[in-house]
């Protein structure tokens, strides 16, 4: 019995001289009551999306510098621009809108005109999440610390892995869509309506207008594009809450595909 309790320590031993990859094994190797005591006692917390009795994060806090990383990553540079340009070279086939004509000056206004919105969105993501000190990363129903909080202090050993029924994960999608967990250390933060999106999604149907010809600068076409932002953003809530199902589905097809495109193999001779 004595050795059987010194297994969780040595177990820890061995990951503070390893990768933080192995923390993670030690949480699923291990009761997530026997763990919890360790990470306590080295200022260890399991994050939302977490493995249990994770050991490789030290806060779940979304700080400033996450803040400034997602900004420029997905406004600023590379992706911002990646996104401009796939999306205006898409609208430059259609030759939308019309009133700009199909050659580099036209191509220039819709790559343009596409990253100024998103230059808009994301700055404005990041200043009203600075005032409300929010969490924006998307959990799952499974990893949600305020899904049954009850429930899982009754029984540790579920929480992280439980999956709840499909109209209940459909529902937490856009719960998790509509509103968004105050940062904590702990990422149990409560939930607050999701201002920063709102916001991002009206600056960026609203900044299209100092571009596009005036036929698409009325009210209905700026909510239009609002809307159009809502619903990326609804998509990858629903996509990060199915992202499981998904994968095995697509694995599936791809599987069934090369399977069908695979020559057959002659019979054997006698």
């Amino acid at each position: 019995m004595r050795h059987r309790r010194l297994l969780p320590l040595l177990a820890v031993l061995t990951s503070l001289c390893a990768r933080p990859a192995w923390g993670q094994a030690v949480g699923q190797a291990f009761p997530q009551q026997d763990v919890e005591p360790i990470q306590q006692a080295l200022g260890r917390v399991t994050c939302p999306g977490d493995p249990p009795g994770n050991l490789g994060s030290l806060s779940c806090e979304y700080t400033k510098t996450m803040r400034l990383q997602k900004f420029f990553g997905g406004s600023v540079t590379d992706q911002a621009v990646l996104s401009a340009s796939f999306f205006g070279m898409v609208a430059q086939f259609r030759k939308s809108p019309p009133e700009w004509e199909r050659d580099w000056e036209g191509l220039g206004r819709r790559v343009g005109t596409r990253y100024g919105q998103s230059f808009a969105k994301g700055l404005t993501v990041l200043g009203v999440g600075l005032i409300m000190r929010d969490d924006p990363r998307l959990v799952d129903y499974a990893s949600d610390p305020l899904i049954d909080r009850k429930q899982r202090q009754r029984n540790p050993m579920m929480g992280r892995e439980r999956r709840g029924r499909t109209w209940t994960r459909v529902g937490h999608a856009i719960v998790d869509w509509a509103t968004v967990r105050k940062s904590t250390p702990a990422g149990d933060g409560g939930r607050r309506p999701n201002w920063p999106l709102f916001a991002g999604a009206v600056a960026s149907g609203v900044t299209g207008n100092l571009w596009y010809p005036d036929r698409l600068t009325t009210r209905t076409e700026t909510s239009k594009r609002i809307g159009g932002s809502l619903g990326t953003a609804l998509f990858a809530s629903f996509y990060n809450e199915f992202q499981p199902e998904l994968g095995r589905v697509l694995g599936r097809m791809f599987r069934r595909g090369a399977t069908s495109t695979s020559p057959a193999t002659p019979a054997s001779q006698p």
